[in-house]
């Protein structure tokens, strides 16, 4: 849920939450989906560059497992999906942007949540 604090200049601002709308979060959302395009980049490196040397791996006997392949394209789908989100305004909340790109790995921080 958004928090309604005044800003120094008189404007109320809505305070960014776990719950705050995805599309609605301001500078923390929008810093989470150019998070979703610099790991896009290199993830379609890696395919384009497997993709190059799939010839070679052939002739050598050491195509890239399938497995490797598929777990790249589902997090550039994953990736993708956050990113559509935060573009389209489909209401996904800022927590749940938050997991699809950090996982568990780095605990959500709204600005509500330093107060």
């Amino acid at each position: 849920m958004s928090k309604a604090v005044p800003s120094a200049s008189g404007a109320t601002l809505a305070l960014v939450t776990s719950k705050t709308q995805f599309s609605k979060g301001g500078e923390k959302a929008a810093c989470m989906a150019r998070e979703c395009t610099f790991n896009i980049d290199p993830l379609a490196d890696m395919l384009i560059q497997l993709a190059d040397n799939q010839q070679m791996a052939q002739d050598l006997q050491a195509a890239p497992s399938p497995a490797v392949l598929r777990m790249l394209g589902c997090r550039i789908k994953e990736l993708n999906s956050v990113l559509m989100s935060y573009l389209c305004d489909d209401g996904i909340s800022m927590d749940d942007a938050h997991t699809k790109i950090y996982s568990d790995a780095i605990p959500f921080e709204g600005e509500a949540d330093h107060g």
